[in-house]
């Protein structure tokens, strides 16, 4: 097969604030002071007992007509005096009112933006099967994208692996005001505020790196094509140079495109290495984790002088849970894999068969998929499980 020359690039890479962004309150309406309605109703109080007194005494009710009068003109001045309020009350509240529009109207869009720029971002990312196969090039002879194997070790996302996608909370945040006694409801807050919570169907993530074993449990055929997924982002997205891919299974018919792949070659090897680290026998299965037994004594002897974990790191697959607990290598990797640069996968039948010592799980059935650390509860809300099928896998490891 004809090698082709490819050169990495810098990595360009999409970031997202977060913020908050604070949503204006509503102005309250103008409300009719009592003091106006106090000044109303003194007039007619005072020209009532005023004519109240004269007729009282015995007098004529001519007496207390100017005292009447003198209340109808003081009673129309209050009115004038109150209408002329009342249109400046209007005329302010309108310009509060326009305000507060105005400021909604710059709110919404800029909520709007943040939360399709991080939604973009981690579309991007960790990008889908589908995408995986046109960056590395299948299908056709043109050069491959340059994002292919952009990610180095000192990514904080190197061996961070897209499990499906799902809900996330979203970055940005809208800020509801304070609610007051006087304050109207302007239903469109709440609205805006929900809209941008949740990021719906985003890429859901599990830092492998970190955890340095994990266990996937469900059904054959999901767990299957979610592993070949998993791998086909291993091996797109970091370079033979700083990840090395190991397995160790008893089904030889689901693995065979494994051994084009060039992040399968030995750890003592450089890539292009006629040898690969794919076993599918018992005894051979017992030279490999032999092999990479030897490679955490060396580790582990050469950690004093390494400030960061050894390279290139190592993804070791397990397909049998019964393999898991056999082999000394499997163990020390899943007790101290992050430290040694290393991590394991074991695929069980059931999550109750997930080996003890792994630091996820990541149950696969319906309705969903749900990965956890160990120690934690299973998260309420399950993803929609990535898949990858036999065929597409032998044609992008061939291809890489």
């Amino acid at each position: 097969m004809q090698r082709q020359p490819f050169n990495r690039p810098p990595r360009v890479r999409p970031r997202w604030p977060s913020e908050e962004v604070a949503l204006p309150a509503p102005p309250a309406p103008p409300a009719r002071p009592a003091a106006a309605r106090r000044a109303q109703l003194t007039p007619l109080l005072g020209a009532s007992l005023m004519a109240s007194l004269a007729l009282a005494g015995g007098g004529s009710w001519l007496l207390a007509l100017p005292s009447g009068a003198m209340a109808g003109m003081g009673l129309v001045a209050a009115l004038r005096a109150e209408r002329a309020s009342a249109r400046r009350d209007a005329i302010a509240h309108a310009a509060r009112v326009a305000f507060f529009e105005e400021q909604l109207d710059a709110a919404h869009p800029r909520l709007r933006r943040l939360y399709e720029q991080e939604r973009s971002a981690r579309q991007h990312l960790d990008p889908e099967p589908t995408e995986l196969l046109a960056i590395a090039g299948v299908g056709s002879r043109a050069t491959p994208d340059p994002r292919l194997w952009e990610r180095r070790p000192s990514d904080d996302d190197f061996l961070s692996l897209r499990v499906g996608l799902g809900d996330l909370p979203a970055a940005c945040r809208a800020v509801l005001p304070p609610p007051t006694a006087d304050s109207p409801l302007d239903l469109r807050l709440p609205q805006i505020a929900a809209e941008v919570t949740t990021l719906r169907q985003v890429p859901i993530c599990l830092p492998l790196g970190q955890l340095g074993s994990l266990g996937v449990a469900g059904p054959r055929p999901q767990t299957l094509a979610l592993l070949q997924a998993l791998i086909w982002q291993a091996t797109t997205l970091h370079a033979p140079g700083d990840l090395r891919i190991a397995l160790a299974a008893d089904a030889p018919g689901d693995w065979e495109w494994l051994r084009w792949l060039p992040h399968a070659v030995p750890l003592s090897n450089e890539p292009g290495h006629s040898q690969r680290m794919c076993a599918t026998s018992r005894p051979a299965t017992a030279r490999l984790l032999s092999d990479i037994l030897d490679q955490i004594s060396r580790r582990r002897e050469s950690a004093a002088q390494r400030t960061s974990p050894a390279s290139p790191r190592l993804l070791l697959v397990i397909d049998g849970e019964d393999l898991a607990g056999a082999y000394p290598a499997v163990a020390e990797i899943m007790r101290h894999g992050p430290t040694l640069g290393m991590a394991v996968i074991v695929l069980a039948g059931a999550w109750p068969q997930i080996p003890e010592s792994c630091a996820g799980m990541l149950d696969v059935g319906p309705p969903g998929a749900r990965w956890v650390r160990a120690g934690e509860p299973w998260p309420r809300e399950a993803f929609t499980p990535d898949s990858a099928d036999t065929s597409a896998s032998d044609r992008l490891a061939r291809r890489l």
